[in-house]
């Protein structure tokens, strides 16, 4: 049985201290915990602005130890800040489980590709 946990994106409409709206943010991102197997979903663009959403969860698996897998079967784009949590949580394990990333899209596939990530011998890809 999938049991999720949702955490909520940080995007939205938020206000300055002058009490104007900020802009609110063009692309959407969701995070959800999954217990089997044992990780997150990730869905939409992960970029800087998202970065909040999954570094806390991310982290705590991290600490946890053990296989990490992120679906990110629904992850339409990555930037350079996805990637240095990706080296972090890779770095972070330090030989106590692996990052599956399942189900790359072309384009995230090819970052971490042209990132080097695949350099990391506890990341396992899975098509």
């Amino acid at each position: 049985m999938l049991r999720r946990t949702a955490f909520p994106s940080a995007s939205g409409y938020a206000s300055r201290p002058d009490g104007s709206p900020k802009m609110a943010r063009m692309t959407a991102f969701q995070v959800e915990a999954v217990e089997d197997p044992r990780g997150l979903r990730l869905k939409g663009e992960l970029d800087l602005a998202s970065i909040p959403d999954v570094d806390s969860p991310l982290r705590a698996l991290v600490e946890e130890g053990g296989d990490i897998t992120l679906d990110v079967s629904e992850l339409r784009f990555m930037d350079s800040s996805a990637m240095q949590l990706m080296i972090r949580a890779l770095q972070g394990l330090d030989g106590r489980g692996r990052v599956i990333l399942d189900h790359p899209v072309a384009t995230v596939r090819r970052l971490i590709e042209v990132m080097g990530l695949d350099r990391f011998e506890n990341l396992e890809i899975r098509e």
